[in-house]
């Protein structure tokens, strides 16, 4: 990072998770497959598929489900932790750039969204898209802006607007 650019401060490994589209379903994913698996462990039986009769299994099986499923979870965690790792260098060793807004599409009613964003770095111009998942924190934007982002010099499609992440230099 050169003098000129800002500190920013890191976000959370929590608040990159409530904004990415990606972590969000992963966790929640995770949650699920805990579950389940826990449940198969507690009760003895796979549950039958469309309302059908449940599956009575061993209690080896069942171990075997659980152990499974925590693996399972493991390994959509470290996928996580990478997300998150990534987004935290950004704000490490990022670069600052302005954007434009291209185009806000709404999924879901809103719940999710997709940013379209056009930048230069160092006289190239890129375009990028950034899913993200809508709260009451996040800000709304508006197509024609302009925003900070943060940019990976060495790829930049990968590109984070910092709004989403309260940095408070970003307030306007």
């Amino acid at each position: 990072m050169s003098d000129t650019d800002e500190m920013h401060k890191l976000p959370s490994p929590w608040s990159i998770i409530g904004t990415d589209n990606a972590s969000w379903g992963i966790i929640t994913a995770a949650a699920m497959v805990f579950f389940i698996g826990l449940m198969v462990k507690l009760t003895g039986t796979i549950p039958g598929k469309r309302g059908g009769p449940d599956t009575p299994v061993t209690p080896e099986v069942a171990s075997m489900v659980l152990a499974c499923a925590v693996a399972l979870i493991l390994f959509l965690s470290a996928i996580v932790a990478l997300r998150v790792a990534r987004v935290r260098n950004l704000f490490d060793q990022g670069r600052e750039v302005e954007a434009s807004v291209r185009k806000v599409t709404y999924i879901r009613g809103g719940a999710r969204q997709k940013l379209e964003l056009e930048f230069e770095l160092s006289g190239i111009p890129y375009k990028v898209s950034f899913f993200f998942l809508r709260s009451s924190r996040t800000p709304a934007f508006s197509e024609g802006t302009r925003i900070p982002v943060l940019v990976d010099p060495a790829n930049p499609k990968r590109a984070i607007p910092l709004a989403l992440y309260g940095d408070p230099s970003t307030a306007r």
